[in-house]
């Protein structure tokens, strides 16, 4: 395993936010033991519950892009990481998937990166600063539907979104408080990354 913080001259955000619903105490305490195997620490952004799950979802990750303006790491709090390191990354960068469930072919950047044009699940993403600042001038939940669809359909493909290969994050097999029941998202998270990624490699 590579310790991201020691790796020289790679790109590394020391401000690292987490979504978490009051509610969701049991979620906080698996998010800081899981963390914490990786030397973690993070802030804490409050979930927000709304009639409408997807417009809480997208309410509260505004809420966690204005709390890092310079850039960093927004994780959700059923994120499950398998390894955590920063590659070098492409000048102009937007943003980079930990992972991510991919919906379009990838193009390959280097051995530790793919571009990304489309994917579903935001449990674990690096933003630039410029890419904040051009977030939260662009989306709007009344507008642009739910964050994670305008991310696919329309940033993804107008911006440099990369993700890290392998994939270092997955989420939790948990109650999802979007879809309203039990979910495990990791056999669909593999199978979309082999598909594309062997398509790229050919």
């Amino acid at each position: 395993m590579k310790d991201y913080k020691d790796i020289p001259g790679k790109v590394y955000h020391t401000d690292i936010v987490l979504i978490n619903l009051d509610k969701d105490k049991d979620r906080l305490k698996e998010s800081v033991d899981e963390l914490s195997k990786f030397g973690l620490t993070f802030k804490r952004i409050p979930g927000i519950k709304d009639e409408i799950p997807g417009r809480g979802f997208s309410l509260a990750t505004i809420n966690a892009l204005k709390a890092i303006p310079n850039g960093g790491i927004i994780l959700e709090d059923d994120v499950e990481l398998v390894d955590f390191w920063l590659p070098e990354l492409p000048e102009g960068w937007d943003m980079i998937y930990f992972g991510a469930n991919l919906t379009e072919d990838v193009e390959r950047v280097n051995d530790d990166l793919v571009r990304v044009f489309g994917a579903w699940t935001t449990h674990a993403i690096l933003y630039s600063k410029k890419a904040v600042s051009k977030i939260l001038k662009e989306y709007d939940y009344e507008t642009c539907g739910i964050y994670d669809g305008w991310l696919r359909k329309t940033f993804l493909r107008n911006n440099k979104c990369y993700m890290v290969t392998p994939m270092q994050a997955y989420q939790r097999d948990s109650w999802s408080n979007i879809l309203k029941h039990r979910v495990s998202y990791r056999n669909t998270l593999d199978f979309n990354y082999n598909k594309f990624i062997k398509k790229a490699d050919k």
